[in-house]
């Protein structure tokens, strides 16, 4: 493993793969379109029986590339685009999911209760009639929180992502939940509207 891609997050890589397949495509441009060109002048560079078979090799080597980009967006997709916008929106992440964004550094929450991280994260999960995602764990409550309206975003750049612990009806929790919550988060818990 090379000391650059050491330095950098995993998921990263997959736009060092899009920019090294892009390059090669350029090149094999650059040099299809000599090759061509030769053909048109004194300086031929191929015997005129071996212009088909490389011409064919080029096809290749450009769809063999083509490809490669489509793998590379459809697994960054996957790995990366997927999992954020399924924990921006709410929607359950699988185990799979959960530890791809920790690896990414996205998420980090830490083993409370000894369920393992995975578990534990999905007890963050909440859905009422109205509203659904992650609890958000800011210690701010919500009412401590800049009128943004009034003072404009300078005044606090954050962006709060989730559901805020006021907004959490009780009711709508889940038995094993509620008590994983009133146990190790109640700080969190208290902030919650009352059954």
């Amino acid at each position: 493993m090379s000391q650059e891609m050491k330095s950098k997050k995993w998921p990263d890589q997959f736009e060092r793969i899009s920019k090294s397949a892009g390059a090669a495509t350029g090149l094999l441009h650059s040099l299809a379109k000599k090759l061509v060109a030769s053909a048109e002048t004194e300086d031929e560079i191929l015997e005129p029986e071996m212009r088909e078979e490389v011409s064919k090799i080029l096809r290749n080597l450009d769809q063999g590339l083509a490809n490669i980009e489509k793998t590379n967006s459809e697994l960054r997709d996957y790995f990366c685009s997927l999992p954020v916008r399924k924990l921006l929106t709410g929607l359950p992440l699988t185990r799979e999911e959960f530890y791809l964004l920790a690896a990414a550094g996205a998420i980090t929450i830490p083993s409370e209760s000894g369920e393992g991280p995975y578990k534990e994260f999905m007890y963050y999960l909440y859905e009422d009639n109205e509203q659904c995602g992650y609890i958000n764990l800011t210690d701010t409550p919500l009412e401590q929180w800049v009128d943004v309206e009034a003072k404009g975003w300078e005044a606090n750049p954050s962006i709060t992502l989730g559901v805020m612990p006021e907004d959490v009806d009780t009711s709508y929790l889940g038995d094993d939940q509620r008590a994983f919550l009133k146990k190790y988060r109640p700080k969190l818990y208290a902030r919650f509207k009352a059954e």
